[in-house]
């Protein structure tokens, strides 16, 4: 920046026109301490930058890390569903048929013995 300042000055100093301006000591001091507040700012600015671009940085990584954990949260919210339609089915298959019934084979020991009983009544008689 002050090679820039140094350049451009006496490239105005080489090319200059007849007209001449002369300045008093303040307005030399101003301009000196306008400089020097200037040169402060852009270094200023451009530590920011370097700090802004490393936030962007991080905050890209936790852009995909956050897609990355929503996408495995998806799969696994598909792979709950698929396992509860399993569950159900399993249960189907697990429930006693009309048939596995206890009361309905105690009814029929209770119709073959009685029918036994009364063959053999009748037999002996």
């Amino acid at each position: 920046m002050k090679r820039l300042i140094l350049s451009l000055t006496l490239i105005g100093l080489l090319f200059s026109q007849d007209k001449t301006y002369t300045f008093t000591e303040e307005e030399v001091v101003n301009m000196g301490n306008k400089v020097k507040e200037l040169e402060q700012t852009v270094e200023n600015q451009s530590e920011q930058l370097g700090i802004y671009s490393e936030l962007m940085k991080k905050y890209e990584n936790q852009t995909q890390i956050d897609s990355m954990l929503i996408s495995f949260k998806t799969q696994q919210v598909n792979i709950l569903k698929d396992r509860e339609v399993l569950y159900e089915k399993q249960i189907k298959l697990i429930k006693p048929k009309w048939y596995e019934n206890k009361w309905l084979y105690f009814t029929f020991g209770v119709i073959a013995t009685s029918a036994s009983i009364k063959l053999a009544g009748e037999i002996v008689d």
